[in-house]
């Protein structure tokens, strides 16, 4: 959509000079990334030290690989000052954390404060321009944000609760989706954040629901019925998982009590752009895994009592505890944490703040096993590399550059077609064309320091000195041992190369290795 990466870089970062050396060091980088996706997020911490080392507490390096887009100097401060646990309950509560600077930045798109009526009616002449800015607030969010267990989270669940962003109608509504229906319940109640997917346009629209409507409902001519689109989806991917319990018959109740919820005209619907169509509800009885009774002439209580009973489900509680395991703990979710985040999800009447609390509160969380098991997905890749090296986003060029990246590398914000999202896979994110192409985009950027505001904080010295520094600046729990020496001997191999040069490829070494592409 913005053409090629080339166009969107500025020029003079386009034509910088290289060293003109064989990248041979970047094999056994690439295999040892592959190696990991293929255990399926398994094996040991990137960062294991030597076996007569003492081992460092992993907990700082977790709580800012999982909890957080990787470190910046903020947050590893942070954590220095408060210890982890006090770290963890501070991002917790995302209000008490002063996101000024980035509300600042982001006042640049006045797009993002605007109700889907509104965008649709000053942005018909620029229809991709709410989308354009919201992908740019996306990476900006990330990289500089405060709250970034908030940013992670509101991440994971728009994945959970998935549309596509760029179909024409949703270029309007996938803005205020993200912002009213997920961002504000990501700490909440989860049924609190499925009731506003439910009546969300940008949902109503993705799934089908919109047009749904009682069997035999006739509309200007026109013949309907229910359409189980959203109504399956619900099910399987929102709530109960496809190992739930229900069935086929359930399907089709859950979607007759959903048949008139859809998206109003701008002085008939509420202003999120929700409005029940009663005359298109099913008014009849209806029943939903043989325990949730809907009487005739509920109307519209009859959605709302369904989703009030899903976000209560045992199953429910069990199935996207289960994913949040993955995203912070292990794609091999372990069964105890996953036990413990749904005792606390049920306890809470689905309190997402509790269950999150009882994952990164936990043993498994804080295991040395689970460092560096994951590789990171483009996005978590990118606001990870502008994070620990400083680089500026200030230029726009820049920003829209690496949210074309984004794409390049297999996750096109807020466009993945299928309800799924992106999935939380390693095997998915670590194809060797992918990872070449992360090894491209350093390339370019480590060349290109001094245009995009990189301070490596190491002038020069030998090579140990050099790889040293780098290594202590950028990773917040050190390198193994066969990323240091490779560096190492990388730089020696240069020869007497001028040191900003030297300071550069060890800089392109440790952000290629392993140790930078997982977290």
């Amino acid at each position: 959509m913005w053409g090629t990466v080339s166009a969107c870089l500025p020029h003079r970062i386009r034509e910088v000079p290289r060293v003109g050396r064989h990248r041979d060091f970047l094999l056994p980088l690439l295999a040892a990334v592959l190696a990991v996706a293929c255990s399926d997020g398994g094996g040991s911490g990137a960062g294991a030290p030597p076996a007569d080392d003492p081992a460092p507490d992993p907990a700082p390096a977790q709580a800012l690989s999982r909890t957080a887009y990787g470190p910046d100097p903020w947050t590893r401060d942070r954590v220095e000052q408060l210890g982890v646990d006090a770290y963890l309950e501070e991002q917790l509560d995302p209000a008490s954390l002063d996101d000024s600077a980035l509300e600042a930045r982001l006042a640049a798109y006045p797009s993002l404060t605007l109700g889907y009526y509104d965008l649709v009616d000053q942005y018909q002449a620029e229809p991709f321009q709410p989308l354009l800015e919201l992908l740019r607030a996306k990476l900006l969010r990330a990289t500089f944000s405060r709250r970034q267990l908030e940013q992670v989270l509101v991440d994971f669940w728009f994945d959970h609760f998935n549309v596509f962003g760029a179909d024409g109608f949703t270029n309007f509504a996938v803005g205020p989706y993200e912002r009213d229906a997920i961002r504000p319940h990501v700490l909440g109640r989860f049924e609190d954040m499925l009731r506003a997917v439910a009546r969300s346009p940008a949902m109503l629209y993705y799934l089908d629901n919109y047009l749904s409507s009682a069997e035999g409902f006739v509309f200007q001519g026109e013949v309907r019925g229910i359409n189980e689109n959203y109504a399956r989806e619900l099910l399987e991917l929102h709530t109960l998982g496809v190992a739930g319990g229900y069935d086929q018959d359930d399907v089709i109740e859950v979607a007759r009590a959903l048949t008139g919820w859809t998206i109003g005209p701008p002085l008939l619907g509420d202003p999120d752009g929700f409005f029940f169509w009663s005359d298109a509800h099913d008014d009849d009885a209806k029943s939903v895994m043989n325990e949730l009774y809907l009487p005739a002439g509920g109307g519209m209580q009859d959605g709302l009592d369904l989703i009030a009973y899903l976000a209560a489900h045992p199953s429910t509680a069990s199935f996207l505890c289960g994913k949040l395991v993955v995203r912070f703990v292990s794609e091999d979710p372990p069964s105890e944490v996953v036990e413990a985040c749904r005792d606390a999800y049920l306890a809470s009447d689905g309190d997402l703040r509790e269950a999150t609390r009882a994952i990164v509160f936990s043993d498994a969380f804080r295991n040395r096993d689970h460092l560096g098991t994951k590789v990171k997905r483009p996005l978590v890749f990118l606001a990870s590399l502008a994070r620990a090296t400083g680089l500026s986003l200030d230029d726009s060029a820049v920003v829209d550059g690496l949210v074309f990246y984004a794409g390049l590398l297999g996750e096109p914000l807020y466009q993945a077609r299928p309800p799924t999202g992106h999935p939380d896979a390693s095997s998915y994110w670590a194809g060797g064309g992918t990872l070449v192409s992360r090894f491209n985009l350093l390339t370019l950027v480590t060349a290109s320091d001094g245009v995009l505001g990189i301070d490596w904080g190491v002038t020069g010295g030998s090579a140990s000195e050099i790889v040293d520094a780098l290594a202590e600046s950028l990773f917040p729990d050190g390198v193994d041992t066969a990323t240091r020496s490779a560096a190492i001997d990388h730089v020696e191999g240069l020869g007497g190369l001028p040191d900003p040069l030297r300071v550069r490829e060890a800089a392109m070494v440790l952000l290629a290795s392993p140790d930078f592409m997982r977290h």
